[in-house]
């Protein structure tokens, strides 16, 4: 397996034929969810609940009636939050990825227009918990506000653009209080676990066993063939109550208080297993 060269893939085509081949026939045996988590867990050992429900949240912003639904990664210090979620992410093609560390109007004035078209995920990590940034973080995790962001030094409303998903990570030490309604999603917090975190952060970097060792690098371009296939055409989930499957992570939260946020977790749960669906074509006029 020879060196990876680095480029920016813009869609399913662009890929090499030989990564597109090997993802499809993952995803003709059904495999690829576990290919998936597999391919994370190179990065990021356990918190497999947390990265199922991180691949669950990615789902709801790519259904053409899905609700994103946005989350909040809790844990201490040193428990592992930004390895988990930057390393779960990273089976999403980089083109709608952004990593934020300043959520004021003027920054996302700029920001805007390096920002795709159709779909965004936003990872907030080490933001200022100011009153003004709570505020603002408010409007953005509203899926009906986060389009209208009045830019007072330039006098206008700013409109981002597509549909927009977004991860918060804050320490538990902050505090802090968010009025919009907002997933949370917890690491392991169990001593055994975050010495294996801080172990393996050590090891990646000693032995270079990280993003850009050529096996990891294999496994994840072959990851983001597999979702550049789930996205590829538009996709509506009708019937997504009846699904043909066990799933413990969906059953363990069914007496969450919010209802709309079981719907569509549950949505997005039918998005990954589009194969085992029966399909409708929806012509439009």
């Amino acid at each position: 397996m020879g060196k990876i060269k680095k480029q920016k893939y813009t869609c399913l085509e662009d890929y090499p034929k030989h990564i597109q081949k090997e993802a499809f026939e993952i995803l003709n045996e059904g495999k690829h969810v576990t290919y998936l988590k597999k391919t994370i867990s190179q990065l990021h050992e356990g918190d497999e609940k947390a990265i199922e429900l991180i691949l669950l949240s990615i789902g709801s912003l790519f259904l053409d009636n899905g609700t994103p639904i946005h989350q909040q990664i809790k844990g201490g210090i040193g428990s592992g939050k930004t390895n988990l979620l930057q390393n779960t992410l990273k089976i999403v093609p980089e083109r709608y990825i952004h990593e934020i560390n300043n959520i004021t109007p003027e920054y996302l004035y700029y920001k805007h227009n390096s920002l795709n078209k159709d779909y965004n995920i936003f990872i907030l990590d080490n933001i200022n918990p100011t009153e003004a940034t709570i505020s603002m973080l408010n409007v953005l995790l509203d899926n009906e506000t986060q389009n209208k962001i009045f830019i007072e030094s330039k006098g206008f409303e700013l409109e981002l653009p597509g549909k927009n998903l977004f991860f918060c990570i804050f320490n538990e030490e902050n505090n802090i209080k968010i009025k919009t309604p907002i997933f949370l999603n917890y690491v392991t917090e169990d001593l055994d676990h975050k010495n294996n975190v801080n172990h393996d952060v050590k090891i990646s970097h000693v032995l270079g066993w990280d993003i850009n060792n050529t096996k990891v690098q294999h496994s994840y371009l072959v990851a983001n063939t597999i979702f550049e296939k789930l996205i590829e055409k538009p996709i509506k989930v009708l019937n997504y109550w009846d699904i043909p499957f066990e799933n413990e992570v969906l059953y363990n939260i069914k007496n969450y208080h919010n209802a709309i946020l079981l719907t569509e977790l549950t949505k997005a749960l039918t998005f990954y297993h589009q194969k085992n669906r029966e399909h409708n074509t929806i012509h439009k006029k």
